[in-house]
């Protein structure tokens, strides 16, 4: 305290040395404190897949389920989009997709003239400046029908059922 009677002394720092003290009491108040000026996204997620591996032939379809499950509070959503998706074989629904954590999204896949083999598809989940990737391994059989055994007149069979049409009853 000033003694009574005595003015108070200006010094050219005061109106500083005031605003610093103002701005350091805003962001306190506020909860956010001088570091809440820099934050970044929240967690982050890891995609995944159900099964990893699938075949798919001719007469069949491989299916899978991709997701996003999150760590550390995120709870944005993903974009998934797919690259190495051999020729001839097809994807239902069509990428990209859109997920929200933990939600999977089950997929099915088709053939359709694509070359036998096994096949490396890579899928690549994206939410702001996080990125997470996951591999299906497709493997490709179009001759499954032509390896099934002949039965007594010349047709194919699976499990003793004949691949002839039966006329209806």
């Amino acid at each position: 305290m000033l003694p009574p009677g005595r003015p108070p002394v200006k010094s050219r720092h005061t109106p500083i040395l005031l605003s610093a003290l103002f701005i350091c009491s805003f962001f306190s108040a506020c909860g956010a404190g001088l570091s809440g000026l820099a934050t970044g996204p929240i967690g982050s997620f890891t995609l995944t897949l159900n099964p990893s591996s699938i075949t798919v032939g001719p007469d069949f379809s491989g299916e899978t389920s991709v997701a996003a499950i999150p760590a550390n509070g995120f709870d944005d959503d993903v974009i998934v989009t797919i690259s190495g998706l051999p020729s001839g074989v097809s994807v239902s629904p069509p990428a990209p997709y859109s997920l929200v954590p933990v939600g999977g999204m089950p997929l099915q896949f088709n053939e359709t003239n694509a070359k036998d083999g096994t096949y490396t598809v890579t899928f690549t989940g994206k939410s702001r400046s996080l990125r997470s990737t996951a591999t299906l391994l497709i493997t490709v059989q179009s001759n499954v029908a032509s390896s099934l055994p002949l039965d007594g007149i010349g047709d194919r069979t699976a499990y003793g059922l004949s691949s002839r049409f039966l006329p209806a009853h």
